[in-house]
């Protein structure tokens, strides 16, 4: 499996781009390879209190400034208190990035605020884009925002079973920056049969004060590709 690994160090420096190019094997007319490459924007420490109690976030910018979409894409935050020690670190992940595409990540903490005072991030990528399938197809979606929640149907209209299809779905605001995604996966989808599919998506901060260069994330957007590869970034954490 084709990934990069790319660092950014603590205290509110980051480095301008993920650590090398990785170059898909496709080539245009000129044979220039096609790339993907994913870039840091702006980032920042927030405190969502619109919850039972405050909620710590990472916000990262990564844009996809290549001209082929990525795989996976994996972001962790690595928490840091008043004195610089580590006291955990969470994870977010978004199925894929198209190019000109940015994701406005947000890491979500486990720790409470009080504990966090600055944060360092790690995170990885595929190179593989999605792939969908000939003759599957989403025949229809809907993003509840109040439940967080994208369900849809998909279907087959193969003669032959699929062995495996994950749906892919992402949220955008009215900008078109990502604001995350979710996944879901069916084995063994019978020729001519629907699926339905039901994502999960991260929770967004709802009430953030003091933070005067951002602002709370408003989904109105979403979409949905369809993947049959197997290709995953492990989960060490």
């Amino acid at each position: 499996m084709d990934r990069r690994h790319y660092l950014m160090a603590a205290g509110g420096v980051v480095s301008a781009t993920f650590s090398g190019v990785v170059t898909a094997e496709e080539h245009d007319e000129d044979n220039t390879p096609y790339e993907t490459e994913l870039q840091f924007g702006d980032h920042q420490l927030v405190v969502d209190h619109g919850g039972v109690s405050p909620t710590a976030y990472a916000v990262v910018e990564v844009e996809n400034v290549g001209t082929v979409a990525s795989g996976e894409v994996s972001v962790t935050a690595g928490w840091l208190d008043e004195a610089e020690s580590r006291v955990g670190d969470d994870r977010a992940r978004l199925p894929s990035l198209r190019p000109d595409e940015t994701w406005l990540a947000h890491v979500r903490s486990r720790s409470g605020p009080e504990e966090i005072e600055d944060f360092e991030v790690t995170g990885e990528y595929e190179t593989g884009h999605p792939r969908s399938p000939h003759g599957v197809g989403v025949a229809e979606s809907d993003y509840r925002v109040e439940d967080e929640q994208l369900i849809g149907r998909i279907k087959n209209t193969r003669d032959e079973d699929l062995e495996r299809l994950e749906a892919q779905g992402k949220i955008y605001d009215a900008d078109g920056t990502v604001l995350g995604g979710g996944t879901d996966s069916e084995r063994d989808l019978p020729a001519g049969r629907d699926w339905t599919f039901e994502i999960w998506l991260p929770r967004l901060p709802e009430v953030v004060e003091d933070t005067p260069n951002y602002e709370v994330p408003e989904p109105t957007d979403h979409d949905v590709l369809l993947d049959s590869r197997t290709h995953r970034i492990a989960d060490s954490s």
